[in-house]
């Protein structure tokens, strides 16, 4: 990302390795907010439009998934990573630092907060933040959010409010749980691959969950909105799908984003 004026982050540009020189310039951090380890539990309700493209094996789960109970609920299944919340973390911290660049490493995995805690007790607390990728139904879509640097003493009550959300979706709740997060100075908040459909989603119906929930809320309105770049990719495991330089050291102390500036 490039940098705006006063050396902040408030205009942004997208640049992408293979069409810059020198893309790393005068930036002193790179950042990974979208990275998955063991504990994220990824679902597998895309997996029957594959399965029957196969001869065979098309009719073989045909016979699972008729009936007014299927014998297989695919949408309840689901794989998980093979890397441990350590060998995560190392891998995101190598890819940044052979840049040359400060690694800030953020663990997302789906609605699970147990690499985060994990790595608050064996690495060092203030180079593993307490984060989340929240599954939140929206309208007749789904959209994933980065919430990131939650206070760790907090943060099972969080979760617990995202699940119940999850669980039995009401806007008012959402934008509760968004506004009260917001007021949190060291929280992030970042609305992840906005155009990525969940199975089932039509593009029409996710976009209009878009425009609502981002014309309609002042604070989702000032929601980060995560950009693929090339340093993205799901490699091992990890998946890191979105990265930003940021201009400043954080030093020790976790960087505080606000209105698209990184202090």
């Amino acid at each position: 990302m490039g940098r705006g004026e006063a050396g902040g982050m408030k205009n942004r540009s997208v640049s992408f390795f293979w069409d810059e020189t020198h893309p790393v310039g005068p930036f002193r951090t790179g950042v990974c907010l979208h990275g998955h380890t063991m504990h994220s539990e990824e679902c597998l309700a895309f997996l029957p439009q594959y399965l029957h493209r196969v001869p065979g094996i098309s009719q073989i789960v045909t016979r699972y998934q008729s009936g007014s109970k299927p014998a297989i609920d695919f949408s309840r299944a689901y794989w998980t990573p093979p890397l441990y919340p350590a060998a995560a973390l190392q891998l995101e911290q190598e890819q940044i630092a052979r840049l040359g660049l400060r690694p800030l490493v953020s663990l997302t995995d789906h609605d699970n907060l147990e690499a985060g805690f994990a790595l608050q007790m064996a690495a060092d607390s203030d180079e593993a933040p307490v984060s989340v990728e929240w599954t939140a139904p929206y309208e007749e879509s789904i959209l994933h959010f980065g919430i990131h640097n939650l206070p760790p003493c907090d943060a099972l009550v969080w979760m617990s409010a995202m699940a119940r959300y999850t669980a039995a979706p009401d806007e008012r709740l959402l934008v509760e749980i968004l506004s009260e997060l917001e007021k949190i100075p060291e929280v992030l908040i970042v609305l992840n691959h906005p155009f990525w459909l969940e199975e089932g989603v039509e593009e029409a119906n996710h976009r209009r969950a878009l425009d609502r929930l981002l014309g309609m809320h002042p604070v989702a309105a000032r929601l980060r909105v995560e950009r693929h770049t090339a340093m993205g990719g799901e490699r091992g495991g990890s998946g890191a799908g979105a990265a930003a330089f940021a201009s400043g050291d954080f030093g020790r102390r976790p960087p505080r984003v606000r209105a698209g500036r990184v202090h």
